[in-house]
């Protein structure tokens, strides 16, 4: 499995955005719960959906620890996405990385959430990222 990145597309999926926005927002928010729940994957079975929900807890609370839990967050590159292919060996699936500048009690951080479109064509939480930001 690799992925493939191109540069940021010109236009940008409303709906990702959305489903990106809102996740910040809920991070930020102190509401864990509400963004593990924009991690679900419609029409995955069961124990894909607690495997999902457990990554995305474990995902979101170790970003929080490390960079410190969002209090301003502001889409960076005119909210436009990265795109790129997730690869593996039966499918290619697209998908979009939104990047924010975010002030934290620790400073200003890049947090990077990864979204994509699953079988049924609703968007979701893939990943989350966080790092330093350099001015």
């Amino acid at each position: 499995m690799f992925f493939v990145v191109s540069a940021f597309s010109q236009t940008t999926d409303k709906q990702a955005r959305e489903v990106s926005d809102a996740f910040m927002r809920d991070i930020a928010a102190g509401r864990t719960e509400a963004a593990i729940e924009r991690w679900h994957k419609a029409g995955a079975e069961q124990f894909e959906q607690q495997f999902l929900k457990t990554t995305a807890a474990s995902s979101i609370r170790s970003n929080v620890e490390n960079c410190g839990r969002p209090a301003a967050v502001t889409p960076l590159q005119d909210g436009k996405p990265e795109v790129g292919e997730l690869v593996t060996q039966d499918r290619k699936i697209k998908q979009l990385i939104f990047l924010y500048r975010v002030r934290t009690p620790r400073g200003l951080r890049r947090f990077d959430v990864t979204v994509e479109a699953g079988e049924t064509g609703e968007y979701h939480v893939a990943g989350l990222g966080c790092g330093i930001l350099k001015e």
